[in-house]
């Protein structure tokens, strides 16, 4: 790609970046936006270093952001925990990627690497500490495996999980299945979160436009490709949108379109 183009990509991602950090931080979603600042700066010149990926960084953007704090109060949280009687006390992510400058037109892999890790902590009702974590990343090559590895896939327990004395009770932990997920960076991997553990504040921010155009962006940026791709394995249906009675967004909820 040219300059021209590797340049507005990057000043796209930054830009959105920022307003997403900025409605969080309005939104007291989070207490700080220096962490997301730091990582759009950095995307505009800086593509991190991951050791045996291979990619062209002058047709590359990236950035990385660690241990995220999501905002919220015990009240908000919308989920069955167990054991019962327990509460959730932290919410954190981390997302390192290197994306791909693409056309716009041509259906291709948007991503050289990502990495999202979500981390939820607690507390028993005597104050015994829990932990739960999910990991999403890709497949880093087309080597054959003998398990499935979709190359973006979701894993419970990930690499945060680690529980003193291995004391896991009753709990078996696997690193199975892998599950196919669409790729999460940074502003889609909150945007999850918000989705499955703080419902009606994701409501509440869908009114806000520059959450749902930097969401919807992104989206655009790396999911498109993603479901173009996967959905000509099978003959499609037309462009008669008539012909298609399933809606999508019924599919997907956490589908935006900008605002």
């Amino acid at each position: 790609m040219g300059k021209i183009a590797v340049r507005q990509t990057r000043s796209k991602i930054s830009k959105k970046l920022k307003e997403f950090g900025r409605v969080l931080l309005e939104s007291q979603i989070i207490t700080s936006a220096n962490k997301i600042n730091e990582a759009a700066n950095n995307c505009l010149d800086f593509v991190p270093e991951i050791k045996g990926i291979k990619y062209d960084r002058k047709n590359s953007w990236g950035y990385e952001v660690s241990d995220l704090q999501i905002r919220f109060s015990s009240s908000d949280i919308e989920a069955d925990i167990f054991p019962v009687e327990s509460t959730i006390s932290s919410i954190t992510v981390s997302s390192k990627v290197i994306g791909r400058i693409c056309r716009d037109d041509y259906a291709e892999d948007p991503l050289y690497h990502i990495e999202f890790n979500l981390v939820v902590k607690g507390l028993t009702k005597k104050g015994e500490p829990l932990v739960a974590s999910w990991h999403l990343d890709r497949h880093p090559d087309d080597s054959p495996t003998e398990a499935v590895h979709p190359v973006y896939h979701f894993q419970y327990g990930g690499r945060k999980l680690t529980i003193p004395n291995d004391n896991y009770g009753n709990h078996l932990v696997l690193d199975m299945p892998r599950i196919m997920h669409p790729p999460l960076d940074l502003i889609l991997g909150v945007d999850f979160v918000l989705s499955n553990f703080l419902g009606s504040t994701r409501i509440s921010l869908c009114a806000e436009r520059p959450y749902v155009n930097s969401v919807a962006e992104l989206q655009y940026l790396i999911w498109r490709p993603y479901v173009c791709s996967l959905a000509r394995y099978w003959p499609t249906y037309g462009t008669d949108s008539s012909r298609y009675e399933w809606k999508s967004d019924s599919i997907y909820p956490q589908l935006l379109k900008s605002i």
